[in-house]
C-alpha cells in the first residue's frame, strides 16, 4: 500500500494551498475547525530529514500559512512527531487554531529550545533515532522522547501530542483523529477549506 500523502489525487478534496515543495490541507480529525497539515511533496520520515533549502521553502511558506490563519481563525500552534509515535509515516506538521498551550504537558521529557524548524537536522541526528517531538507555540521547542526510557515499543507514543491538546482542551476523546464521525469531520474539514483557501490566490 502506498503513502496516503504521496497520494496528491486524494487530497484534492482537502487542499488549502500548495507551493512547488509543498502542500497546505485540512487534516482529519477536527478537533477544532482549521486543524490542517502541512505536508513536503518530497516523502520523507519527518521534517528534519529535509533539506536546508526545503526547509527555507517550508518557513517562506508557513509564514503565509500563519498569516492566513490568524484572520480566518487564530493563530495557529505548530507541532511535528519525528520518526517517533506517527500514524503516517510521510512527514507533516500539525497546525491548529487554539490558544492552549501544552508545553507543561510535556515536562516529563528532556528538551531544547531551538530557533526554528530549520535546527531539526541536527536534532533527528542527535536524538535517538530521530525520536523527537517538536512544538512551537509562545517559543519553538524540541523534545527527546526516548531519553531516559530503558525500553520502547511501538505505539507508546501515538499521537502523543495531539492526544496532550485533546486532555488541555478538555476532550480527550478527540486525541485518536480516527474516532471522529466522519460525516461531521468531513463537513469541518470543507469549511476549513472554504475559509483559508481564499487567502491564497
Amino acid at each position: 500500500m502506498g503513502c496516503v500523502f504521496c497520494n496528491r489525487q486524494s487530497l484534492e478534496k482537502r487542499l488549502i494551498a500548495e507551493t512547488r515543495n509543498f502542500i497546505f490541507i485540512a487534516g482529519k480529525g477536527q478537533i477544532v475547525e482549521g486543524y490542517s497539515l502541512i505536508i513536503p511533496k518530497k516523502h520523507a520520515r519527518c521534517y528534519g530529514e529535509l533539506s536546508p533549502a526545503l526547509l527555507g521553502k517550508y518557513l517562506e511558506f508557513k509564514e503565509k500559512i500563519e498569516a492566513a490563519m490568524a484572520q480566518g481563525y487564530m493563530k495557529p500552534m505548530y507541532f511535528e512527531h519525528g520518526i517517533v509515535g506517527q500514524t503516517v509515516y510521510h512527514a507533516h506538521m500539525h497546525c491548529i487554531p487554539t490558544d492552549k498551550d501544552i508545553l507543561h504537558r510535556l515536562d516529563r521529557f528532556y528538551f531544547k529550545k531551538i530557533s526554528s524548524e530549520a535546527d531539526l537536522p541536527v536534532i533527528t541526528k542527535e536524538f535517538v533515532q530521530g525520536s523527537y517531538f517538536f512544538y512551537d507555540f509562545k517559543g519553538k521547542f524540541a523534545f527527546d522522547v526516548l531519553k531516559g526510557l530503558e525500553s520502547y515499543h511501538d505505539g507508546m507514543f501515538q499521537m502523543a501530542l495531539r492526544h496532550a491538546l485533546a486532555d488541555e482542551m478538555g476532550i480527550p476523546e478527540a486525541g485518536d483523529w480516527r474516532n471522529f464521525n466522519r460525516s461531521g469531520d468531513e463537513r469541518s474539514m470543507q469549511r476549513t477549506v472554504e475559509k483559508l483557501r481564499p487567502f491564497f490566490k
